[in-house]
């Protein structure tokens, strides 16, 4: 294996990508059940008909789902920390993925100012700022990524992983010309924003669908040379 560190930090955040998935479905089931529990609860503490079962029943939903909430966010954190260790561990052979653990750093610098600063100010212009730079950031990140993996598949003559990476990259512009795009008509063109709306979540699953497999074809082409 001639880039180690590269395989084991690919490894990492491929794994870490995995984990914000389960995470992201764990979250999303909690915060239903969550809202799910709280309403029936306070319509049947109003109904005539009180059976306290039920209270009971949907005030465990609630309980239950308020669980699964925190595990999907513990899960997420460790996610995060696991690509930020992936990316410097991989750094090590690439310099694509220190510049990509360095923008990480920074962008969590970033958001953790600009919300202490919006919640102490209430100014919601500062949180929209830095979400839009936080989006950018992560496509930027995204696509030193899969920039490093092309300059090994280049290397080792793999035409099958440098062509998916590049399939990825117009995919990920596409996403990002549609966005920026959108902001121009969403007052506009409503009709126009509503297509590139469309365009740009299309793209962006896609694009992700085919990142997840591109690390994993990454991974094993690093393993086997």
């Amino acid at each position: 294996m001639k880039y180690p560190n590269a395989y084991k930090g690919i490894g990492k955040v491929f794994a870490a990508e995995i984990l914000t998935i389960i995470g992201t479905v764990i979250t999303l089931i909690g915060f239903v059940l969550t809202i799910a529990g709280a309403v029936v609860t306070t319509e049947l503490a109003y109904a005539g008909d009180l059976v306290s079962d039920d209270v009971t029943g949907a005030a465990g939903t609630a309980v239950i789902g308020a669980v699964l909430t925190l595990v999907g966010a513990v899960i997420m954190i460790i996610a995060y920390i696991m690509n930020l260790v992936g990316l410097s561990q991989g750094g090590k052979d690439e310099p694509l993925f220190k510049l990509a653990f360095l923008v990480s750093i920074a962008m969590l610098i970033i958001t953790i100012i600009g919300a202490i600063v919006g919640s102490v100010t209430g100014n919601n212009t500062m949180s929209n700022t830095v979400e839009t730079i936080s989006s950018i950031a992560n496509l930027a990140i995204m696509l030193m990524v899969i920039e490093g993996i092309r300059k090994f598949a280049r290397e080792f003559n793999n035409a099958t992983v440098e062509g998916l990476g590049h399939t990825i990259e117009v995919l990920i512009l596409i996403m990002l010309l549609a966005s920026i795009v959108l902001r121009f008509f969403v007052t506009a063109a409503p009709t126009v924003a509503v297509v590139l709306s469309i365009v740009s979540s299309i793209a962006s699953i896609v694009s992700y669908i085919c990142f997840l497999v591109f690390l994993g074809k990454g991974k094993s082409m690093l393993r086997d040379n």
